[in-house]
Order: structure tokens, then C-alpha cells, then sequence
């Protein structure tokens, strides 16, 4: 989304952080990535030109996940050994590729605590600046 953006989410199940409860808004407007606007009665117009239908799906604030090893091959049964023998940039790699997965998964917030000469760190700038879309990375 770019500056200045305005999007609405049109037949909305929300969860509300406040009442700790699904809720029903007709629309959602977001403007500059943020929620600007929860809309429960149609007959008001909103600002933004570009809808998404969200019929029978759900709005969820982001998910933050406290602690992962990013540059890991979560499936291999030896995730060390392989994170060596890939060396820095294949670290780099798996990193984004992990990254990138979170976020498809609804994980927007990474908090890394363990990586090879610390290459989560361009890493996670790099998201920041919007080279790389992917969630993103707090380096510990």
C-alpha cells in the first residue's frame, strides 16, 4: 500500500481487540496501512476507491512471534548444520523465504534471537525500506 492509500474491507468479520470478540462491520477503510475507519451502517461513504470483498472471511490483528530462529530449516532434523553449510547468504535466503511465509501465515512481526553474523539485520532493514515484502524482523 502506498502513501496516501485508502482501502476498504467490505463484509467484515473483525476481531475487537477492546471486547475480545468476533464483530460484523460492513466495511473497514484502511488508509496508509492502518485501520482509519470501522463502518457499521452502509449508508455512510467512506474514502477509499478500492474494495475487497470479505465475505465469510476474518479480520485478525497481526500475529507476533516472540521467538524464532529465522535463517533455520525448520524441517530438517540438523537446522544448525545446514544453517553452516549454507554459509551467510544462503542464511540470508532462508531468512527472507521465512519471513515471506510468516507473513502469507499472518505473522507480521518476527523477533529473531539467533543467526550467523548477525545477517538478519541488513535483512530486516531491507523489509523496512520496502525491498522485500515479508514480515517483519526484530533482530536480537
Amino acid at each position: 500500500m502506498l502513501n496516501g492509500d485508502f482501502l476498504s474491507f467490505s463484509n467484515v468479520n473483525y476481531f475487537s481487540c477492546e471486547e475480545g470478540i468476533f464483530k460484523q462491520a460492513d466495511r473497514i477503510e484502511v488508509c496508509n496501512g492502518k485501520i482509519n475507519n470501522v463502518i457499521t451502517d452502509t449508508s455512510l461513504n467512506g474514502d477509499s476507491q478500492t474494495f475487497v470483498d470479505c465475505k465469510d472471511k476474518f479480520m485478525l490483528p497481526g500475529l507476533i512471534d516472540m521467538h524464532v530462529h529465522i535463517c533455520w530449516d525448520g524441517l530438517s532434523e540438523a537446522p544448525i548444520t545446514n544453517m553452516v553449510n549454507e554459509g551467510n547468504y544462503g542464511a540470508v535466503l532462508r531468512g527472507y523465504a521465512n519471513a515471506r511465509d510468516s507473513l502469507n501465515m499472518g505473522v507480521t512481526t518476527l523477533r529473531d534471537v539467533g543467526c550467523p553474523d548477525n545477517v538478519t539485520i541488513p535483512l530486516a532493514k531491507k523489509i523496512r525500506d520496502g525491498l522485500l515484502f515479508a514480515a517483519d524482523i526484530i533482530p536480537c
